[in-house]
Parts: C-alpha cells; sequence; structure tokens
C-alpha cells in the first residue's frame, strides 16, 4: 500500500442522515443553533453564563441557555443537571424537554428518551413532532423496534427522504439482528491482516467473503457486486458523501444471515455499493465492512494486540466473560455517548488541552496518521494548515479520491491515561460542516494507527468502553 493512501469510508456518509433529518427539522423549528460559534466563543459564553446562573439558579431563560451551551460544548452531564429541575417547571419549554431527551438517547437511556418524546410528539408544536419524530426514528433503530417506523412521518411522506427509514419500515413486525449462538457463548475471529486495517473473514448467506471493521459507518457494507450475485435487492436508495466530499450511490436492503466465526446473526439490515477503492487486504478481496451497527449487537472487543475480534453476549454472562479474561490485567474504562446512529463520541485530550469530543472512527487506513481533524479545531489549537496533496483518483474512501490532504504532527493525543505523542494528522478529509452537524461539537476523529496498539472493548449496555495492552 502506497504512503498516504486513504481508505476512509463511512463517517461522512452517517453525519449526511443526521444532516437530512435535521435540515427538515431546523427549518421548522424556531430555535436555531448557531453553527458559527467555536469552542473558544463556547467557552467564554459558558464561563459568563456559569456566573449568571450561580446568581440566579431560577431564572428559567438563563438556565435554559446555559444547559443548551454546556450540550453543545459536549459536557452532557453537566448540562443534564442543569436541566433535570427545568423541565418539572409547568413553564418549561418543549426545546428544554427536547434537550433532556437527546441527552437520554446520547447516553443509552433510550427508553427515558422514548417517553419524552413520545410526549413532545403528542403534545408539542407542528415543528416540536416533527423534530420528536426523527428522535423516535432512530430511538427505534437502537432499540430494534423497526415495527414502529411505519407510525412516524404522516402526512410527510413527500419530505422525507431518508433511506434508513423506508428500510425499517420494510420490516414490518420483523425483528432485525437475532442471534443464534449455535450453542456457543463466545466467539473469536482471527485477523487475516491487521494493518492497514483488520481483516476477516465471515459468511453472508452461505458465501464467504473478506471484510474490514470501520466503526466508521452503522449497517454492514456489503459490496453491490456481491449482493447482485446473490439476488440482495435494495429496499431504497440514496447519494451518500464520502471522505473528501465524494458522492456515490447507496442501497438499502437486508440479508438472511451473517455467520461470523460461530455465532450466526439473522434479518440483517445493510448498506450496498461500490467498494471497489478499499485495497487494504492486498491479495485479500475485500467484499464487506463490519460496523458499529454488527457490533453494538454483542460485548464486542477488536483486540489488535492478539490479533483478533472476540463476540460476546450482550448481557451479565458476556460482562462476567469479559471480567474473566481480562483479571489482572490494567484495564482503563472510558464513557462514551453515541450519536446519530453510531457516532461514538468519547473525551479526549488535544496538545495538552482537555475537554474535547473525539469520534472513534476505526476505518482510517493510513500507514501514519491516527487523527483526522477539522479547520475548526485546527485553528482553536493554533495548528497552522498544513501544504495540501491531491490524493489520487483510484484511492481514497468509499467513493475513491481527487480531494487534497496535509499532513501535520500533534504534540500528543489522548484518551484518559491513554496518552500518545507525536501522532501523526490529517487535515481536509474531516470537513468543517461536521464539526457541528450532531448539534455538539466534533472536533476530530481517531482511527486505527492509535487504536491498533490496544485491545478494545466497546460494552453499548454501559456505555462504556475498556482498553488494555
Amino acid at each position: 500500500m502506497e504512503k498516504g493512501t486513504i481508505i476512509w469510508a463511512l463517517l461522512i456518509s452517517l453525519c449526511l442522515i443526521g444532516v437530512l433529518v435535521f435540515t427538515l427539522t431546523s427549518c421548522l423549528s424556531q430555535e436555531k443553533i448557531d453553527k458559527t460559534e467555536g469552542r473558544k466563543e463556547l467557552l467564554n459564553k459558558i464561563d459568563e453564563l456559569k456566573l449568571k446562573y450561580s446568581q440566579n439558579p431560577e431564572n428559567l431563560k438563563i438556565a435554559a441557555e446555559y444547559a443548551r451551551k454546556l450540550f453543545t460544548i459536549g459536557d452532557f452531564i453537566k448540562s443534564q443537571e442543569v436541566l433535570k429541575p427545568l423541565i418539572t417547571n409547568p413553564k418549561a419549554t418543549e426545546n428544554d424537554i427536547y434537550l433532556f431527551a437527546h441527552i437520554a438517547y446520547l447516553q443509552g437511556r433510550y427508553s427515558d428518551a422514548e417517553k419524552l418524546a413520545d410526549l413532545l410528539f403528542q403534545t408539542g408544536s407542528d415543528a416540536m413532532k416533527v423534530k420528536a419524530q426523527v428522535a423516535l426514528a432512530m430511538i427505534y433503530y437502537q432499540t430494534k423496534q423497526y415495527g414502529k417506523a411505519k407510525n412516524l412521518f404522516h402526512g410527510l411522506e413527500g419530505k422525507i427522504q431518508l433511506a434508513l427509514w423506508d428500510l425499517m419500515k420494510s420490516y414490518d413486525d420483523e425483528i432485525p439482528y437475532q442471534i443464534d449462538w449455535n450453542e456457543s457463548s463466545r466467539t473469536s475471529i482471527h485477523f487475516l491482516k491487521t494493518d492497514p486495517l483488520p481483516v476477516v473473514a465471515i459468511e453472508i448467506n452461505g458465501k464467504q467473503i473478506n471484510c474490514i471493521i470501520d466503526t466508521g459507518g452503522e449497517l454492514f457494507y456489503l459490496d453491490e457486486t456481491v449482493a447482485n450475485s446473490m439476488g440482495i435487492k435494495p429496499v431504497a436508495n440514496q447519494m451518500e458523501t464520502f471522505a473528501g466530499g465524494k458522492t456515490i450511490e447507496v442501497g438499502y436492503a437486508k440479508v438472511d444471515n451473517l455467520k461470523l466465526g460461530s455465532v450466526t446473526i439473522k434479518s440483517v439490515p445493510i448498506k450496498t455499493g461500490k467498494i471497489k477503492w478499499i485495497q487494504v487486504g492486498g491479495d485479500l478481496e475485500i467484499s464487506g465492512i463490519i460496523t458499529t451497527g454488527i457490533l453494538q449487537q454483542f460485548l464486542s472487543t477488536m483486540d489488535y494486540i492478539n490479533g483478533e475480534l472476540v463476540l460476546r453476549p450482550r448481557s451479565e454472562l458476556g460482562r462476567e466473560m469479559f471480567l474473566a479474561e481480562t483479571k489482572g490485567k490494567d484495564i482503563v474504562e472510558i464513557p462514551f455517548v453515541l450519536a446519530l446512529t453510531h457516532i461514538m463520541i468519547v473525551r479526549g485530550q488535544l496538545n495538552g488541552k482537555g475537554g474535547f469530543n473525539l469520534f472513534l472512527d476505526s476505518g482510517l487506513a493510513d500507514e501514519s496518521a491516527a487523527i483526522l481533524l477539522p479547520e475548526q479545531t485546527m485553528n482553536y489549537l493554533g495548528i497552522p494548515l498544513p501544504v495540501m496533496e491531491t490524493i489520487p483518483e483510484e484511492s481514497g474512501g468509499l467513493a475513491g479520491g481527487g480531494f487534497t490532504i496535509g499532513r501535520f504532527t500533534m504534540e500528543n493525543v489522548g484518551l484518559a491515561s491513554l496518552q500518545q505523542k507525536k501522532v501523526g494528522g490529517l487535515y481536509g478529509v474531516f470537513p468543517p460542516t461536521l464539526y457541528m452537524d450532531c448539534e455538539f461539537i466534533v472536533d476530530g476523529l481517531i482511527s486505527h494507527q492509535y487504536l491498533k496498539n490496544y485491545s478494545w472493548t466497546i460494552d453499548f449496555s454501559r456505555m462504556v468502553m475498556a482498553f488494555s495492552k
């Protein structure tokens, strides 16, 4: 693989879903999000509001603004604390309740989020009813209640163009991701390759294929040629944007089963599209991508140290297995939140400063770069914009290359005590618009070159990641 080749496929695609739904709701909502505010401006504003709030905690307007700014900066716990007494006040606004529900969603408290979103759907203004339905669609996605999707957006069908919603509706009352352990209780799949990205062999509808593992996407991704050969037809299609702003058409479909090691997953929602740019396998042809949507069905470990993907039940039994397997090891646990469908955000440190919201997307296949930063974060850290180079058309993400990138070096990148120095970075892949597309700042993206130094376990039930060496 040539130095600098990028195979970063899925982040921008999924944030496009966020753009679609929030574009619809923002044009109807009276509450506007100031996407021009950067981290420095927000921190200054928060200091002002903190003082005002401490002097007058009963002022609902000050409390609401303080909570919103805390949310935007990524301090969800403090924002929730400020909101909690606010939403029980009869004078609380629907936007206050919506924000409280949004935080519950991010924290994986889907039952709480669903109750509040349903309340807003039933009692809110016309604009809020749309926002509440968007929230419910995401909650139904996370909780595998696809059958409820058909109850949403009545009268708005022509205004909603969201392939994921169409796919969910196609399930009727069928439950996605039905797991059959085939008399086992744990499975591990050996990495055929670890660099530049992990490659594993799996079976789809009985056919063996090679896949990379990439937490930058929500649904399992299957090469459209393979899908066509197996008679898998999309329920819906959508133009999606990938690395460098390149766009391609992606299909949304479902397959009967995936087999990963000894475990079988039935009724699996997938995406289909071209994978011709995925050249990370060397002599191994890559036909699929295992994404967060698959990993979150389990207590999953990407063990880069021992070169294997470990899947355990997402239950107390799986937790007990993990604790037994890691007994005596130094484990670093880091809480995370899950935005939109799959965007896993942790708080981290960059160049000696803390409190940054970092997306853990494992799918950047680059020989030296471990982090992507947008222009806003580069400016905040005082990192000069680098000299740019053009990525060849035959490289790049799922939509190919032809865009420009620049390289730089970070003094340090850290998650809790997991500190790495002199870390390579890329500029130009992470579009500035993504900085605020999740309604809070996403400061950057950490990927393979950082993560490969650890055994990385993702516990979606506890919303905690565990790292060990």
